[in-house]
């Protein structure tokens, strides 16, 4: 998986045995939390059930000015991260803040699948069911 979640980006979102991100959730145990068809459901459509630790906001500031992604409260501020893993969260003081409310889109792309061939598919399916242990029972043949 180390090759096919760094070629998809997901590494820079989610964490997998102790390596990637953390602006998604951790997916080292995906495999026990989730079967198939519900680990495909996900995959496929990001935005169909969204954690609350991991949802998006859509921030108004008193000036118009409009952010949406994960939002962590720091102090007296909101740190916004975007879907863009590579930029750094719009900082909005919280005295600055109109309006917050929750967004209905996952902070995951849709179509992360689509580089994919049927047989890096299953491959990361395996990998990601299996919590990266090689031996198990997903990549035999």
């Amino acid at each position: 998986c180390r090759g096919l979640c760094h070629a998809a980006n997901w590494a820079k979102c989610h964490r997998f045995n102790a390596e990637g991100g953390s602006i998604g959730p951790d997916l080292s145990t995906a495999g026990l939390k989730f079967s198939l068809p519900d680990l495909l459901d996900s995959l496929l459509e990001p935005s169909k059930a969204i954690s609350d630790q991991y949802g998006s906001h859509q921030v108004t500031t008193l000036g118009g000015k409009q952010a949406v992604g994960r939002v962590v409260e720091i102090g007296d501020e909101l740190h916004v991260y975007t879907s863009d893993p590579d930029a750094k969260p719009i900082v909005i003081p919280k005295a600055e803040v109109d309006e917050m409310i929750a967004s209905p889109v996952s902070q995951m792309p849709t179509g992360l699948l689509d580089p994919l061939n049927e047989e890096e598919l299953r491959d990361l399916l395996a990998y990601l069911l299996s919590g990266g242990n090689r031996g198990a029972s997903y990549f035999r043949p």
